[in-house]
């Protein structure tokens, strides 16, 4: 074999191989650029419909994915499960008190608005929805009384009970029971 020949043949393999190395480094440049160019759109597209709260977006996931929440509205304890459905209609049973409690205060069911002037459902009542909504836990404060007792089998005069209601500011009723002692009411005696 002569040597001139071999060094066509190598200088052909090269031009052949650095032509397919060029050819697959523009394509592997061209598919990394459109992979950064389709990273950097799907971050802009995703900034524009989350980050800035577009209604459209909004309203797209709202009819996507659909929840049914149950808000315990100020109790201590465990909200009960929410309920997660899509595109149907979903039945229920309204939860009970069983994990959460509020002080001063008597569970009496729910209601659609936190205030409690929305509707109201019982715990075991049933419910059908094909779209969103909350629930609020529905209290009512409890009243009790205050019995006063004169404390003293000297003491005179008389005061009536008064009634009071949880959380409501109510001012005690004045003093009426009095013990003199050389003239002295209790209340000057004490000063």
């Amino acid at each position: 074999m002569d040597w001139n020949g071999g060094k066509v043949l190598i200088k052909n393999i090269l031009k052949k191989s650095s032509r397919k190395d060029a050819s697959n480094l523009r394509f592997a440049t061209r598919s990394f650029c459109l992979l950064i160019r389709n990273i950097i759109l799907i971050f802009f597209i995703s900034f524009i419909f989350i980050s800035c709260e577009n209604p459209y977006f909004i309203e797209l996931l709202n009819n996507l994915i659909k929840t049914v929440s149950f808000n315990i509205n100020g109790a201590d304890g465990e909200s009960p499960e929410d309920i997660v459905f899509r595109n149907e209609t979903v039945s229920f049973t309204f939860p009970d008190d069983s994990n959460f409690s509020r002080t001063g205060y008597i569970y009496g069911g729910w209601n659609t608005r936190a205030d409690g002037t929305g509707n109201n459902y019982d715990m075991g009542d049933s419910f059908a929805t094909d779209s969103s909504i909350n629930f609020y836990a529905r209290w009512t404060p409890i009243n009790y009384f205050v019995k006063y007792d004169k404390n003293h089998i000297d003491a005179t005069g008389v005061m009536a009970d008064s009634t009071h209601t949880y959380d409501v500011p109510q001012a005690l009723t004045p003093h009426g029971f009095f013990k003199y002692r050389l003239g002295i009411s209790l209340l000057e005696y004490r000063k």
